[in-house]
């Protein structure tokens, strides 16, 4: 019996959930040292700002951004330019730790 791609994943939810997991993870290990929730602070940024205060790549910084939108500790607001939410908090917890 053949199964489907979409049968497999729903197979292996567990599975899924560590891999989204390890991915939420490695983002919030990469903004953590660059400073991103203090750069942010509680305004509106665009990815040049943040990059430059960061001293992080532009290319590099949108994408991360863009991870970090994808589960809420931050929001796109328009093309590169993005806003904290009540989640950044915790990112700036864990960069004081860093």
């Amino acid at each position: 019996m053949q199964h489907t791609s979409i049968e497999r994943t729903l197979a292996f939810p567990p599975l899924t959930e560590v891999a989204i997991g390890y991915f939420r993870s490695r983002a919030l290990c990469a903004a953590a040292p660059l400073g991103v929730a203090d750069a942010l602070g509680d305004q509106e940024r665009s990815v040049n700002q943040l990059g430059a205060q960061c001293d992080a790549n532009p290319g590099s910084s949108d994408r991360l951004l863009r991870a970090l939108a994808s589960f809420g500790v931050v929001s796109e607001i328009r093309p590169a330019s993005f806003v904290p939410t009540a989640a950044n908090f915790f990112l700036a917890l864990i960069s004081d730790l860093a």
